[in-house]
C-alpha cells in the first residue's frame, strides 16, 4: 500500500538533465541569498543508469556586534555593562547526495554581563557580577519543492505521506530512496534539530592582599534551561532496495518510517482504531550549577610564587520539565 502511493513520484521525479526536463541550473533555497546548483548533461551509461555532475556553492555568513558601558561612580565604586550578539548562517547543498535537499544551519548567541566593583580599602576589593546568556541554533534540511499544503504534493517532493507536520510547525524531512548497488541515496539527510539554552548567573569575588599573599575568595550560582527539539522519528521514511535491479523493478526490500497518524493507516492506530498520539520530541532540561573557591598567590621570593587553591563545583541532578525522560530503578 505504501509503495502504491510512492511509485507515481518515483516515476515523475524531475531531476535536472533527465529526459524531458530542462538542463542548466536549479534554484536552491537559502537563508540570506538565493543559491543555484548547476547540472551537466545526463550521460547514458548503457546499463540502465545515467550519470551527471552537479556543482553548487556552500555560503556561510556571520554577523557580530558588541557594546560596552563603563561608569566610574566615585573613587571607590565603578559599574560596567556589556552586550554581545553573534548571528551565523551556513547553507550546505551537499549534506545529502543531491543539492535538492540543502542543510540550513543558523545560530544566534547573545551575552549580557553587568558588574559592580567596590574598593573597600587599599588592599581589599569586592566585585559583584550578573550575566544572562542565550544561545540558539536551528539545523534542518528542506526540499526545494516543500509540501506547503498537507496532502498536496508538488512535483519533485519525496514526502510520500504528504500531510505529516510536527506539532511545532516544522515539516517533516522528505523521505529518502536507497537504490542499492552502492548508488547514492536520493533524498534528505537530516531531521530538524532546534536547541535553545538560557543561563542566569550571579557571582561575587573578594580580593585581599596581605603581605606576600594575594587572596581571592568567591562563588556563584548559575541556573541552566535547555529547551530542544530533535525530530528523529518522524521523517517521511526510507525506502531500501536490495540492488539496482530490484529498484528498477519497483520491488523494495524495506520501508522504515513514521506512520501517518492522521489517516488511521495500519499499524498507526490502537486496537479500537483510535490514532496513536504524535511523538513529542520536545525536551526541557533543567539544572543548577554552583561554584565556590579560595585561592592564594604566595610570593615566597621575588622570582618564586606559589599558587594554592581549592575549588568545588557541584551540580544538581538534571531534570526534564516536559516529563519526557524517565529512569527505571531496579
Amino acid at each position: 500500500a505504501f509503495f502504491a502511493k510512492a511509485k507515481p513520484y518515483l516515476d515523475q521525479y524531475p531531476l535536472p538533465g533527465a529526459p524531458g526536463t530542462a538542463l542548466g541550473q536549479t534554484q536552491l533555497i537559502g537563508y540570506k541569498t538565493a543559491q543555484t546548483a548547476t547540472f551537466t548533461n545526463l550521460v547514458d551509461l548503457g546499463n540502465g543508469t545515467g550519470q551527471m555532475a552537479v556543482s553548487a556553492q556552500s555560503p556561510g555568513r556571520e554577523y557580530f556586534g558588541v557594546s560596552r558601558f563603563d561608569w566610574t561612580v566615585s573613587q571607590k565604586d565603578s559599574l560596567f555593562a556589556r552586550y554581545l550578539v553573534d548571528d551565523a548562517y551556513v547553507e550546505e547543498p551537499f549534506y545529502a547526495s543531491f543539492p535538492m535537499w540543502p542543510e540550513l544551519s543558523k545560530s544566534r548567541n547573545q551575552f549580557v554581563t553587568t558588574g559592580w566593583k567596590r574598593v573597600i580599602s587599599d588592599n581589599l576589593v569586592n566585585s559583584l557580577q550578573g550575566s544572562y546568556t542565550r544561545t540558539f541554533f536551528d539545523i534542518h534540511n528542506e526540499s526545494i519543492h516543500p509540501v506547503k499544503t498537507p496532502g498536496v504534493l508538488p512535483a519533485g517532493t519525496l514526502n510520500f505521506l504528504g500531510d505529516m507536520f510536527t506539532p511545532f510547525g516544522l515539516p517533516i524531512q522528505d523521505a529518502s530512496l536507497n537504490p542499492g548497488s552502492s548508488i547514492n541515496a536520493l533524498g534528505g539527510g537530516i531531521s530538524p534539530i532546534v536547541k535553545q539554552q538560557t543561563r542566569h548567573n550571579i557571582s561575587e569575588d573578594l580580593f585581599w592582599i596581605k603581605g606576600a599573599h594575594s587572596f581571592r575568595f568567591g562563588g556563584g550560582v548559575t541556573t541552566v534551561k535547555t529547551n530542544g527539539i530533535h525530530i528523529a522519528n518522524t521523517a517521511a521514511g526510507t525506502w531500501a532496495f536490495a540492488n539496482l535491479s530490484s529498484f528498477l523493478h519497483a520491488t523494495p526490500r524495506q520501508f522504515n518510517g513514521a506512520c501517518n497518524y492522521y489517516n488511521s493507516e495500519a499499524g498507526c492506530v490502537f486496537n479500537n482504531n483510535a490514532p496513536l498520539p504524535f511523538p513529542n520530541d520536545f525536551r526541557a532540561g533543567r539544572h543548577i550549577e554552583f561554584v565556590m573557591y579560595v585561592q592564594d598567590d604566595w610570593k615566597i621570593r621575588p622570582n618564586l610564587t606559589l599558587n594554592l587553591g581549592f575549588r568545588y563545583d557541584p551540580t544538581t541532578t538534571p531534570t526534564d520539565a516536559s516529563h519526557q525522560i524517565y529512569t527505571l530503578l531496579p
